[in-house]
């Protein structure tokens, strides 16, 4: 499935990136990339929405079920590949305003 970059979107460039290095994970609906820019806690990473969802509350039951598994397969790459004891996630709808 393709999808089309959004001018002016912040997101966009993690959806479109060229540097399929920093890919961990790509399903139907979430793609998951490390930071290429801010490892100061070391496995920081995005999971983005695959389509525009303005709010969280707009995702479809498909979409939430499956960024369920999505969280879950990323807590146990982090345990497993980065010995880590505590995986920390949040939601940031910083830009949906726009």
């Amino acid at each position: 499935m393709e999808f089309a970059s959004v001018p002016g979107c912040d997101i966009c460039p993690f959806l479109h990136n060229d540097n399929d290095d920093l890919v961990v994970l790509e399903t139907e609906y979430w793609r998951v990339v490390l930071d290429p820019n801010d490892q100061y806690y070391l496995g920081r990473m995005y999971i983005t929405s695959r389509r525009h969802v303005g709010h969280e509350e707009e995702l479809r039951f498909d979409e939430w079920m499956e960024l369920r598994h999505v969280k879950v397969r990323v807590a146990e790459m982090l345990k497993k590949g980065l010995k880590a004891t505590h995986v920390t996630s949040m939601v940031m709808m910083n830009n949906a305003y726009r």
